[in-house]
């Protein structure tokens, strides 16, 4: 549906108790697409903004309202209800950053058109509901915050004015400027580029098309990305390239037509180059800089973003067997599950940390049986009861059975096997998993759940499962009763074939696998299907992420095949595989704990090392690759223990600035900041990588990848000695002190802001 259509547009400012409206009528489209409408209109004299085009959009779920305006002049504003976004507005004097909420948001749109898209701000009131009595459809937008004293722009895109609420240096750096509190909240300063890059692209070869430079043609897909070297540009496109086709041009001629209708007044950008075949290269003015740098001082949170708004994932890790001690395996997977979860969370998911207990199943059963045969040994000795090989052999055991008889006396001596082995069970298992608790706690590991896999028997989701299988026809029933699930059929869409290899190496068809056995008794498998279906169906999870042993690799592929069996998409079940831990000292192989002289746990580990090593070292590689774990090296307090090094570049921090302050050196507020000043390559250096942090953290979640952050910020630490060697700070002056502070200010920000996202402790003082 696309026809023309009367646009009204109100505007509404509220400003100390005084509201003030703007309308104006125009004609436009309005179109639904893809269960989103769009109403497209092009701005006026009136408006101030002639020649630019503007389209609002309503959302298919009518939660996000997002209002675009392309031409000389171009702007976005998001309005949601319940999140703030920073967007870019472009004024014609200048560019705002602006951080918009909205406290209501009363879309009324249909494809009849009517009604109104309906945004109140933060403090403000939203203007009267309703439309305009069977007019076309009105657009009326508001969206207010809590201060509104905004004042002319100035270069570096933002407000100026009055002074700046000023803080101690040692304590936090927010700011209120003109009465206005500036918002970095959920600031991206790449994406900010990238985005800003691609409009004034895409709104430059339009006038190109326009002036007849370039033939009219629809607009090609094309690539804006930060290059790896800053020769090459900020942001580099190969728009020329890509529209080679569609324009029919060389690709310089097309980048030179584009360039030359680009318009970069008032934008991030004050130039671009031609490189090579038709490469078009933007390089950020210093108003990208300083903004750069008064968010990351100013922001509390700075790195934090919203690319994963609206999304919920479950992030299942560690889930030790709780018949026993956890091992080193367990370990590098708490660290990698956990911060991976913190990294979900900083990028804007919503995210739930889980343990799943194997409370059920044979494990179970082998733990009461070699219980049940402990705690007989006490009162007939190891000659008359002695304990299988294929029982639990450890000391734990032992002590369990010892603690149980204390309680119990030999009142189950002349019970049947059976219930003993339940009562003891039912004894023994929960104080395990209080262990693992415990153990997980001291590791700052803290669990939003922890699910029983007998909750999943008891409940009859097991058996839903399996009955919901069999309907699909991707089960069937043997001769003998038992119940089969077509693994192979389904598990070869994700790289398994429907066959493999025997004992001896020949090929052979792959068989399908027992989900319940002839005596009713399901299996793992089974419980494993009806888990993820909990997760992805009942509770409605968008992404089941699951950390395993690389092990484990084999059931990938089927357990995401049953997410399809089942009815459900495998895709929504990714599993990051983690190689296995080398502990070493000396340069050699430990795999003895020097206490016990057993294999080393978790709880031998973490009195052997700093919990913050522990948990630094964990996530230094990615998980595909094997980790050496240095157990001297952990321990050290010098410059080659990494965690070390961060630590004492936040500390060296937090000494200088406790120096500024006792030498009456006050930091004047980030409007005070100017990154034009700031010319030594240490600087610019420490800019760029502060300016990547969110990003950074964006890509880590994306990719299931926090080792990604550990890096970062050894090489942002790295950044700041090399700036702090080479640029003076209290001996600097004025602006270019001020500016080399709030460098500071934000190096500290951004070391404390991974240190304690990754639950590791940021010293004030070595």
């Amino acid at each position: 549906m696309e026809e023309k259509y009367l646009i009204t547009i109100k505007g509404t400012m509220e400003q100390d108790g005084q509201q003030e409206s703007v309308e104006l009528m125009t004609r436009g489209k309005f179109v639904q697409r893809n269960g989103a409408f769009y109403i497209v209109y092009e701005e006026t004299e009136a408006t101030g903004y002639a020649g630019c085009t503007t389209t609002v959009k309503l959302s298919s779920d009518a939660r996000m309202v997002v209002m675009t305006r392309f031409g000389k002049v171009p702007s976005q504003l998001v309005i949601e209800k319940g999140v703030r976004h920073i967007c870019h507005y472009e004024t014609g004097f200048g560019s705002v950053s602006l951080g918009v909420a909205a406290d209501e948001n009363a879309p009324a749109l249909s494809a009849a058109g009517g009604g109104a898209l309906q945004g109140g701000g933060a403090g403000g009131r939203p203007p009267p509901r309703g439309g305009r009595g069977g007019r076309p459809p009105a657009v009326q937008l508001y969206a207010g915050f809590r201060r509104r004293e905004l004042h002319q722009p100035q270069p570096g895109g933002h407000p100026g004015g009055a002074a700046a609420r000023h803080r101690p240096l040692s304590g936090d750096s927010d700011w209120i400027l003109g009465g206005y509190a500036m918002n970095y909240h959920h600031y991206n300063p790449r994406q900010a580029a990238l985005d800003s890059a691609r409009t004034l692209l895409e709104n430059a070869a339009r006038a190109a098309m326009a002036a007849g430079a370039l033939p009219q043609a629809d607009l090609p897909a094309f690539i804006v990305e930060i290059p790896a070297d800053v020769k090459n540009g900020d942001v580099a496109s190969n728009l020329a390239m890509a529209g080679a086709r569609a324009f029919r041009k060389a690709p310089r001629q097309i980048a030179e037509a584009v360039v030359g209708a680009l318009d970069l007044t008032g934008s991030l950008f004050d130039r671009a180059e031609i490189a090579g075949p038709g490469f078009i290269n933007l390089y950020l003015g210093t108003g990208w800089f300083t903004g750069v740098l008064q968010a990351a001082c100013s922001e509390p949170e700075y790195g934090r973003t919203d690319a994963g708004a609206g999304k919920r994932y479950n992030v299942e890790f560690v889930s030790a067997n709780p018949t026993g001690p956890m091992h080193m395996g367990n370990a590098r997977g708490g660290a990698l599950g956990d911060c991976l979860a913190a990294c979900l969370d900083w990028a804007g998911y919503d995210v739930t940390r889980e343990f799943y207990i194997n409370d059920a199943g044979n494990q179970i059963q082998k733990f009461g049986k070699s219980l049940a045969i402990r705690y007989l040994q006490l009162f007939k000795g190891e000659e008359a009861c002695p304990l299988p090989a294929e029982c639990y052999q450890g000391a734990d055991i032992v002590e369990h059975a010892k603690n149980f008889a204390a309680e119990q006396g030999d009142r189950y001596l002349d019970k049947d096997f059976e219930e003993l082995c339940r009562a003891i069970t039912d004894y023994a298992l929960p104080k395990n998993i209080e262990g693992l608790q415990r153990d997980l706690g001291k590791y700052r590991i803290r669990y939003d759940v922890w699910f029983h896999e007998s909750d999943l028997h008891r409940s009859g989701a097991v058996q839903a499962v399996v009955d919901k299988l069999l309907a699909s026809g991707a089960c069937y029933r043997d001769a003998d009763g038992a119940i089969l699930y077509k693994s192979a059929q389904y598990a070869e869409k994700y790289g398994v074939a429907n066959r493999k290899k025997s004992a001896d190496g020949a090929e052979e068809e792959a068989k399908d696998e027992v989900l319940v056995r002839a005596n009713g008794i399901p299996t793992y498998f089974a419980a494993d299907i009806a888990y993820h279906y909990n997760k992805l169906a009942t509770r409605g999870f968008d992404k089941a992420i699951d950390v395993w042993g690389a092990d484990h690799h084999g059931h990938v592929a089927r357990m995401k095949g049953a997410m399809d069996a089942v009815g459900l998409d495998g895709s929504r079940l990714d599993v990051v595989l983690m190689q296995m831990v080398n502990l070493m000292r000396d340069g050699k192989p430990v795999r003895m704990s020097k206490r016990t002289g057993k294999a080393i746990t978790l709880t031998d580990l973490l009195d052997e090392v700093p919990i913050d090593s522990a948990r630094f070292f964990f996530n230094q590689r990615e998980s595909t690759s094997t980790l050496d774990f240095d157990l001297d090296l952990a321990v050290r307090n010098d410059s080659e223990n990494p965690v070390y090094y961060v630590q004492y570049a936040h500390a060296r921090i937090c000494s200088l600035l406790k120096k500024l302050d006792a030498a009456g050196v006050a930091f004047e507020g980030p409007e005070a900041v100017d990154a034009a000043l700031l010319t030594d390559p240490s600087e610019q250096a420490l800019i760029r990588l502060l300016a990547a942090f969110p990003a950074e953290i964006a890509a880590a979640a994306e990719k299931y990848d926090p080792a990604r952050i550990t890096r970062f910020v050894i090489d942002l630490s790295t950044a700041f000695h090399r700036f702090y060697n080479a640029c003076r700070i209290l001996e600097a002056e004025g602006a270019v002190r001020q500016g080399r502070i709030a460098l500071c200010l934000a190096v500290r920000g951004v070391i404390r802001n991974v240190l304690t996202m990754f639950k590791i402790n940021a010293p004030e003082s070595m």
